[in-house]
């Protein structure tokens, strides 16, 4: 396949934000505002050669990083992956599948036990565009230690998002 080119962009975004809310600092007490810091970056990975007329089928990937500081947040760290496959079935160029990963960094609340490093999703979905505006979009999930919490048992979600453009 080609190179993914210049027509498929590439994205990156940094950012800080800022709550201005009380929050428990796990101490005992309570810590004004909170501040956190972002990053994503997204682009294409690879681009089959020939084309199919009329679809523009490519594979594109996206990195997640964000971080607040534990005294505001039970997740200090947050990582996140996946990749997006356009064009995914023929004949139906605007469709896409696609996977990810998330992984929460659950901090250790004193007194909390059975508490494990964080909390790992899985993630595999299908987008389907029908006409008119309309998206089906099928999901299911899979979540390691929810909330941290080895005494949880794992979970498997499954959700249908539909949009509707209007």
């Amino acid at each position: 396949g080609d190179p993914p080119d210049a027509d498929l962009p590439m994205h990156a975004r940094v950012g800080v934000f800022h709550h201005t809310g009380a929050f428990d600092d796990g101490r005992g007490g309570l810590s004004e505002g909170a501040t956190g810091y972002f990053a994503n970056f997204e682009g294409p990975l690879y681009r089959p050669t020939p084309q199919v007329p009329d679809c523009e089928r490519h594979l594109s990937g996206f990195v997640q990083y964000g971080y607040t500081a534990p005294d505001f947040s039970e997740v200090e760290h947050y990582l996140g992956a996946g990749l997006l496959w356009t064009g995914a079935a023929l004949g139906r160029p605007e469709d896409s599948i696609g996977c990810g990963v998330a992984w929460a960094d659950v901090r250790n609340i004193p007194g909390a036990p059975h508490r494990t490093d964080g909390e790992l999703a899985c993630e595999l979905f299908y987008r389907l565009q029908l006409p008119r505006g309309i998206v089906v979009m099928p999901d299911v999930q899979y979540i390691f230690d929810p909330g941290g919490d080895q005494m949880i048992e794992d979970v498997l979600v499954f959700t249908l998002r539909i949009e509707v453009d209007f």
